[in-house]
């Protein structure tokens, strides 16, 4: 530790860890749009919506990427977190880049890469090149406290009616 006045300008900062100083970063396989994600179905007189069976096969294929480069050992993501995704096309059909988040997202909440996607508080998406069977890549970071703005309020139970 220098001596005080002695001109030297060291900050010290608390030890941390490679894997909570560097990002995740993910390959996800193509995801599904979010049209064919879900289905409709009429129970009684209730119209019901569920997950459709490509989303259910998506989040399973999704699931094995994520274990296979995550390892099961993962503990998931806490804290206000920042998102960014390079979506590459399976082909060169015109599509809707957003409609691919909401199955991504989804599928990484299943494989409990974070507590739940309203952590997410930054998001930045692009388009990639078109690759054989499609991909996403996706980094995750942390963010600091300084840089979330708008964040909701965390529930606390409070507004909720007492019965009498």
């Amino acid at each position: 530790m220098p001596k005080p006045g002695s001109g030297a300008n060291i900050r010290q900062t608390p030890a941390t860890t490679c894997e909570e100083a560097m990002p995740v970063t993910l390959t996800l396989p193509y995801p599904p749009s979010v049209n064919k994600y879900w289905r409709h179905v009429m129970r009684g007189r209730r119209n019901i919506t569920l997950l459709s069976a490509e989303g259910r096969a998506y989040q399973a294929e999704a699931l094995f990427y994520i274990r296979s480069q995550l390892g099961f050992s993962f503990r998931p993501l806490v804290g206000h977190l920042a998102l960014r995704a390079r979506i590459h096309p399976p082909d060169y059909i015109r599509r809707d880049l957003d409609n691919c988040l909401k199955a991504m997202l989804d599928a990484m909440t299943h494989a409990k890469v974070w507590v739940d996607d309203c952590q997410v508080h930054e998001l930045h998406l692009a388009w990639g090149e078109v690759r054989k069977g499609g991909m996403a890549l996706v980094e995750i970071s942390e963010m600091a406290a300084a840089d979330v703005k708008f964040a909701r309020p965390e529930k606390t139970g409070g507004n909720k009616r007492k019965k009498q």
